[in-house]
C-alpha cells in the first residue's frame, strides 16, 4: 500500500480513536484535531488535488450518482427512524456547544471519512478480495467510528450504498457531495427536532 494512504490511515486513527474521547471535552480540541487531520491529509494527497479535473464536475453523470447515493442513504435514515427513532450523534449534540462544529459536520468530515473509508480502504481492499467484502470491512469500519448503536446498522448500509457508488462513479467526489448533503440533513433535522 502506498506509504501517504499508510500514514492518512494512521493520522485517522490516532486522531478518531482517543479524539472521540477527548474532541468534545474542550475548546482547543475540537477546533484543532478536526482541522489538523485535513490539513494531514490535503498535504498527502497534494498532487492528486493538484491534478483533480475540474471537467468532472461539469459531467451530468455525476450528478445523477449523486441523486441515486442520495436516495438510496435517505431511505435508508428513514427506515432507521422508523425503526428505532430520532437519535442524535454525539457529534449533532456537539454543534449546539461549539459553533465550529457544524463547519467540520459538513465539509471536514465528509473529505476525511470518504478518503480514509472509501478510497483508501475499500479502494484497496476491493483490488484483492472484491466489492463485498471490501464494502462490508469498510462500512463495518465507518459504522463503528460514527459511536452510534442505535445508528450501527444504518451506518453499515448507508457506508454499502457510498461504496456501490464510489465504484459506478468512479470519482471520490460523489461520495462526499453525498456525505456532505446527508450531514447538512442531519443537522437540520437535529435543530428542528431539538
Amino acid at each position: 500500500m502506498d506509504k501517504r494512504y499508510v500514514f492518512i490511515l494512521l493520522v485517522f486513527a490516532l486522531i478518531t480513536i482517543p479524539g472521540s474521547l477527548l474532541l468534545y471535552e474542550n475548546k482547543y480540541t475540537i477546533t484543532f484535531l478536526p482541522l489538523v487531520c485535513l490539513v494531514i491529509v490535503s498535504m498527502l494527497l497534494k498532487d492528486e488535488i493538484l491534478h483533480f479535473d475540474f471537467n468532472l464536475l461539469k459531467n451530468r453523470e455525476l450528478y445523477i450518482w449523486v441523486y441515486k447515493g442520495l436516495a438510496y442513504c435517505i431511505y435508508t435514515y428513514a427506515i432507521g427512524v422508523l425503526v428505532f427513532g430520532t437519535v442524535h450523534t454525539i457529534a449533532e449534540e456537539a454543534s449546539y456547544s461549539f459553533p465550529i462544529v457544524p463547519i467540520y459536520i459538513v465539509i471536514t468530515g465528509p473529505i476525511i471519512e470518504e478518503v480514509v473509508f472509501r478510497k483508501i480502504i475499500f479502494g484497496r481492499l476491493s483490488a484483492k478480495f472484491g466489492f463485498w467484502p471490501a464494502a462490508l470491512c469498510s462500512s463495518i469500519l465507518y459504522s463503528i467510528i460514527h459511536y452510534s448503536i442505535e445508528r450501527f446498522v444504518i451506518y453499515i448500509v448507508v457506508g454499502l450504498f457510498l461504496c456501490y457508488i464510489y465504484k459506478r462513479s468512479n470519482t471520490i467526489v460523489s461520495t462526499i457531495m453525498i456525505h456532505a448533503i446527508l450531514n447538512i440533513a442531519a443537522l437540520i433535522s437535529a435543530t428542528l427536532l431539538q
